[in-house]
């Protein structure tokens, strides 16, 4: 959902826009966008497919809403965009590595008429045209704002590939020079940092990251999915693996003993939650404090222990979570 408030009071007001954009995943390449300022008359504004899109796979990537100045293009009086990936190839289904005829793109659309102002791609018509961009991107575009002059400056995407694209945007320019970019160089070994590689036991199993991590208080949390072989026997059924990862931020250790054998073990990265499904991204929720969890500073005050966490994927509950401290995120809102 995006809205559009005049004066930025959160109160849709006349003046005000509300719009819904959206794409089907996996059923169907085509993304939709809809007017809802007033919810009770909704009013179609556009679709746009393969057809208006060259090289739409399913579409999987969320749209990112964002500023964008492109010399000669006609645009919203605004300059909003919508960018997203061009969403999955259906060959992604299978469980070996390989690489993907369409979905292997980026696209920018103006946000009130749906037209493509620019796309990335491996193919003629793309500015720039990036040999190595040969696979599908389901994932949303993260668009950042560094000149905090309310245009978007850097875009960063990762792909079925492994791979992580970084993109410049250079507002005002036509399309020809708007954006240059292109897949961020292999680290050098002995470089700081470090990288988890999915291959358990050696072996490369087709594990895929389909769901945003978070990071908290020095953990990162994410699912990862791995399709299986079928069951000839049962074929409407899939088969799959879910892992829940936990590894700390500084140097990618497990963050628990997931296995209880009092060792924090390479196997201790992940569990694997008990859904059939794919697992959704992971979330954690602070508890509210009780009686119990209230202590004493050694003055005679009371003072509340840290709160208690609860780690999910989707509506499943995992055995264990992080610990923060007693200094946590709070919302308030104003009426």
């Amino acid at each position: 959902m995006f809205e559009y408030g005049v004066d930025g009071d959160g109160v849709v007001d006349p003046g005000d826009k509300v719009y819904l954009f959206f794409g089907f995943a996996r059923g169907g390449s085509t993304y939709y966008a809809l007017d809802v300022t007033d919810k009770a008359a909704p009013r179609f504004l556009w679709k746009r497919n393969e057809t208006h899109l060259p090289g739409l796979g399913k579409a999987w990537s969320a749209p990112t809403v964002a500023h964008v100045n492109i010399a000669g293009a006609t645009q919203n009086a605004q300059k909003f965009v919508l960018i997203c990936g061009g969403g999955c190839d259906e060959a992604q289904e299978n469980y070996v590595y390989m690489t993907d005829s369409v979905g292997n793109r980026i696209f920018m659309l103006d946000l009130e008429s749906g037209n493509l102002l620019w796309y990335a791609g491996n193919n003629g018509g793309a500015n720039p045209q990036l040999a190595e961009m040969n696979n599908s991107i389901p994932s949303r575009v993260t668009v950042l704002d560094t000149h905090s002059d309310k245009f978007a400056d850097i875009m960063y995407v990762g792909d079925m590939g492994g791979r992580l694209w970084r993109f410049d945007i250079w507002n005002g320019e036509d399309v020809g020079d708007l954006v240059t970019g292109d897949v961020t160089p292999t680290v050098p070994a002995g470089a700081p940092g470090w990288t988890l590689l999915l291959n358990d036991g050696g072996t490369w199993l087709g594990g895929k990251v389909l769901a945003e991590t978070i990071t908290v208080a020095g953990v990162i949390l994410f699912p990862t999915f791995i399709p299986l072989r079928g069951n000839p026997e049962n074929p409407c059924t899939a088969r799959m693996v879910n892992r829940a990862y936990a590894i700390r931020v500084e140097d990618g250790r497990p963050a628990f003993d997931e296995d209880d054998d009092e060792l924090i073990e390479t196997r201790d990265r992940y569990t694997e939650p008990k859904q059939t499904g794919i697992a959704a991204e992971i979330a954690v929720l602070v508890n509210a404090n009780t009686e119990s969890s209230v202590g004493d500073t050694g003055s005679g005050d009371p003072a509340e222990a840290p709160p208690s966490t609860t780690r999910t994927t989707g509506v499943e509950v995992l055995a264990r979570c992080v610990e923060v401290s007693s200094s946590f995120r709070t919302y308030w809102q104003r009426q």
